[in-house]
């Protein structure tokens, strides 16, 4: 069956009819090997007398014919030999450690010998002075046996006239209440008296007048008797208190004390005597 290319108008199976043609001739690739050794392998594409230009896979490359030892048409391209895989390295041995050496022990140090304390010299004793005793005797009594050395005789005093002043104060707000109900009395007096009221009730007024006559003096008597009792307190207080500082005056260290006041055995009871040394 023969036909003309001319009548076939599909394209697609004009592609076809070229692809059948030339797929021997592109199986087959041209080698140029060069005198040098070299081989080239491409797609002749056009020669002279001069040159050679082949299509290799880098692009077209002009080759002159005097370096052309042969060309071979239809030579097959050998395939590229693997690279030779590079045999593994023997991984280095790890070099082995020095084993650390033992610390050498520090030598233990000698223990510092303890400083020899100084020897406590002898102690300044300080003598009570007299002038220091009396000041503390006028401050406050028993103050001043105090800081002779005397504790008893401290205590001694020192209560001794704490209970005498505590007595008097007591005596003296006595002696003040009964002031006051004095001066009432009196007030209530002048109020009742016969020289204010009328004549007319002389009679009625006699027992009023006599029972605030009797209170006024009876509180008058009270008062009175507060007052002299306040001011034996006071008056036995104050020669106390001068008997303490005399007692710091007289005092003589080592001889004991001016004034001793201590229990002696009498029959099947005790006594408290009271000595004074001059």
């Amino acid at each position: 069956m023969t036909f003309s290319i001319q009548k076939i108008r599909n394209p697609f199976l004009i592609l076809c009819v070229f692809l059948l043609i030339s797929l021997p001739s592109m199986l087959h690739a041209e080698a140029i090997y060069l005198k040098n050794g070299q081989t080239i392998y491409g797609r002749i594409v056009n020669q002279n007398r001069q040159e050679v230009r082949i299509l290799t896979e880098n692009g077209l490359r002009v080759i002159p014919k005097s370096t052309i030892g042969r060309i071979d048409y239809g030579a097959t391209r050998p395939e590229p030999k693997p690279e030779p895989k590079p045999e593994p390295k023997p991984e280095p041995k790890p070099e082995p450690k020095p084993e650390p050496k033992p610390e050498p022990k520090p030598e233990p140090r000698p223990e510092p010998k303890p400083e020899p304390k100084p020897e406590p010299g002898p102690e300044t004793v300080t003598r009570p002075t007299l002038t220091g005793a009396l000041w503390r005797g006028a401050l406050l009594p028993g103050w001043g046996q105090y800081y002779q050395g005397r504790k008893n005789a401290a205590y001694l005093y020192g209560g001794g006239f704490l209970l005498l002043a505590g007595s008097t104060v007591a005596l003296y707000r006595e002696y003040e209440v009964q002031n006051t109900q004095y001066s009432d009395a009196s007030s209530d007096f002048l109020v009742t008296s016969p020289l204010i009221v009328d004549y007319n009730s002389t009679a009625a007024l006699s027992a009023v007048t006599l029972v605030s006559l009797q209170k006024l003096e009876s509180t008058r008597t009270g008062a009175q008797t507060m007052a002299n009792y306040a001011n034996w307190g006071a008056s036995l207080t104050l020669a106390f208190y001068a008997w303490t500082l005399a007692d710091l005056w007289l005092y003589e260290p080592g001889a004991g004390p001016l004034t001793t006041l201590s229990p002696t055995p009498s029959g099947d009871g005790l006594q408290v005597c009271l000595h004074f040394r001059f």
